[in-house]
């Protein structure tokens, strides 16, 4: 409401038109809904180890964003210090094969065409862990679409059935 545009408004309009900041949001929280937690990973054009926390120095120009969703994150790390932070995760493994067994085993095979890139750890610093319709503190919800999955699944069966049948 100001009608002096602050140096922040200019910046931020300057990344969401060039990096694609509302692109890389609106991905980030589709995946966070479909799954129990998305993850926006921030990259800088600077970065050489996204293990490594976040360097906060002035002038350091913002490269893009990377959504990611549940089936491509894996948690690998969780702080233990401060106490308020104890169990929120520290580190995380990211790529088409770092989800925990099981997990990726569901998704379809045509999503799995780049099972041959290499994992890769970054930083919670460097990390926006995104869930949504939590009231309090988890690192998870409930998926929004979890309450048609189970009649998803039910017209399927059904489906299939019949086609079983006709057989």
């Amino acid at each position: 409401g100001d009608a002096v545009e602050s140096e922040f408004d200019k910046q931020i309009k300057m990344i969401a038109k060039e990096k694609g900041l509302l692109a890389a949001l609106h991905s980030a929280d589709v995946q966070a809904g479909i799954g129990e937690f998305g993850l926006l990973v921030v990259l800088f054009e600077d970065d050489t180890d996204l293990a490594a926390p976040l360097n906060f120095k002035k002038g350091r120009k913002v490269a893009g964003f990377r959504a990611y969703s549940q089936h491509e994150i894996q948690i690998t790390k969780t702080l233990t210090s401060p106490a308020w932070k104890s169990g929120m995760p520290e580190e995380y493994l990211i790529g088409p094969r770092a989800a925990p067994a099981g997990v990726s085993g569901a998704m379809p095979a045509t999503l799995s065409v780049s099972a041959d890139l290499p994992n890769t750890r970054v930083h919670y610093s460097r990390c926006v862990h995104i869930v949504d319709g939590v009231i309090s503190g988890g690192l998870v919800a409930i998926p929004r679409l979890l309450p048609v999955a189970g009649p998803i699944q039910d017209i399927q069966k059904i489906l299939g059935g019949s086609a079983h049948a006709m057989w």
